[in-house]
C-alpha cells in the first residue's frame, strides 16, 4: 500500500512541535522526518528598543560623553578604526549610516553604564558613558536599526 504524505493538499510547509527534555524541541517536518532543534533557535518575538532616534536621510550623529575618570576605546563596527576618548571628554559621530552598531570599553577594564538622554535634538543620539560596580548594568554596546531604533547591550 502506497502512504499519501500530502494528507493535507499545499500544506507541505506544516510543522508539528514535539517538547522533548532539556529545552529541546523535535520539530516533526511534513515530510515524516524529525529535525532537533533548541527553543531559543524557534523564532523569539524582536525586543522592544530602548530609545529611538530619528534618522535624517538614513544618518545620525552620535555624541558620545566620557563621564569616568579612565579612557575609554570605542569603534563604530565596519565603519572606523578603534579610537579612544579620553577621561570627561565628548565626542561627535555624524553621519552615521544605518544600520551601525557602537562598541565601547574602559581601558582600565572597568564597568560602563551606558544612558540614553532623552530629548536629544532630532537625528541626534546623545550617550553618557559612567562608571558603575554593577554587572548587571554593565554595557559594551549600542545598535541602531534601519528604522532608528536603540538598543543598549
Amino acid at each position: 500500500m502506497k502512504r499519501n504524505h500530502n494528507k493535507h493538499p499545499g500544506d507541505r510547509s506544516r510543522l508539528q512541535r514535539l517538547m522533548l527534555g532539556g529545552g529541546m524541541l523535535g520539530v516533526l517536518l511534513s515530510s515524516g522526518l524529525t529535525a532537533m532543534v533548541t527553543e531559543s533557535a524557534i523564532a523569539q518575538p524582536l525586543p522592544i528598543p530602548e530609545a529611538y532616534i530619528t534618522p535624517v536621510v538614513g544618518r545620525v550623529t552620535i555624541t558620545l560623553t566620557n563621564q569616568t575618570g579612565a579612557a575609554i576605546a570605542y569603534q563604530l563596527v565596519d565603519d572606523t578604526n578603534v579610537r579612544t576618548l579620553r577621561a570627561f571628554e565628548s565626542v561627535e559621530l555624524s553621519g552615521v549610516a544605518l544600520p551601525s552598531t557602537l562598541t565601547f570599553r574602559r581601558i582600565d577594564s572597568g564597568l560602563l553604564e551606558a544612558t540614553i538622554v532623552p530629548d536629544s535634538p532630532s537625528g541626534t543620539l546623545q550617550v553618557n558613558l559612567t562608571a558603575t560596580e554593577d554587572f548587571a548594568i554593565d554595557r559594551t554596546a549600542i545598535s541602531i536599526d534601519l528604522e532608528g531604533g536603540v538598543d543598549v547591550n
